[in-house]
């Protein structure tokens, strides 16, 4: 099958707020669901026939959403796009919508993705359950609110955000939310950097030792 996890390298160039425009697919694993063909959430390709993304993204019928990749500008139509409709959705069945706990859902696209023809587009590599991504530089993308008043983003945004200890993410939200051990808390204390509304969905990926990306957790809240 094709590498998972390699990201295409780039010169340099709601929300992210804080990050920075992404170079044209270099997060060759992101995609776009459409629902009614608004863009709703982020989705991250997995193989060549599933993506996966939030749970809370998924409000319709499978048949009402596409998932576009190979963009880079959301808002326009590009030459490298391809557009999948979908076969079905498997959303967790403990998904807790009060809670948001287990807030993940699986996508079938109805045609393979094609990467050996495609070559801009690559599937993120799966986490090990034993992987600890605690204080890695992690990469969070999404096309979502780039300031917290509300604007979203036409090129893809970028913003690395160390994950935290899952002792440090509990006593900071413990007023907010139960953190359960399918959540986990990636950014900074300070705030002014992290995603927002628009990139639900999306993609948490860290950087393993031999280079390659791997998808560590999903934008959820």
């Amino acid at each position: 099958g094709t590498q998972c996890g390699i990201r295409n390298t780039v010169s340099d160039t709601d929300r992210i707020v804080g990050g920075t425009d992404a170079g044209p697919h270099e997060f060759p694993w992101q995609a776009s669901l459409r629902l009614f063909s608004s863009p709703v959430c982020g989705a991250t390709i997995l193989n060549d026939r599933w993506v996966v993304t939030a749970a809370h993204c998924i409000r319709y019928r499978h048949y009402f959403y596409k998932v576009l990749v190979g963009k880079n500008h959301l808002d326009r139509i590009e030459s490298t796009e391809l557009s999948y409709s979908v076969s079905a959705i498997i959303v967790h069945p403990k998904f807790d919508p009060t809670t948001v706990d287990y807030d993940v859902a699986l996508i079938l696209l109805s045609r393979p993705l094609e990467f050996a023809k495609y070559s801009y587009l690559r599937p993120l590599c799966l986490p090990y359950s034993f992987e600890n991504f605690t204080g890695l530089p992690c990469i969070a993308t999404g096309w979502g609110y780039t300031r917290p008043d509300g604007s979203e983003s036409d090129v893809l945004q970028k913003v690395n955000l160390p994950v935290w200890s899952q002792s440090s993410c509990r006593s900071t939200y413990k007023d907010i939310n139960d953190i359960t051990n399918r959540m986990m808390c990636a950014g900074y204390y300070k705030g002014g950097r992290g995603p927002c509304k628009g990139d639900s969905g999306g993609p948490l990926q860290c950087p393993r030792s031999d280079g390659t990306w791997v998808l560590a957790g999903i934008t959820s809240w």
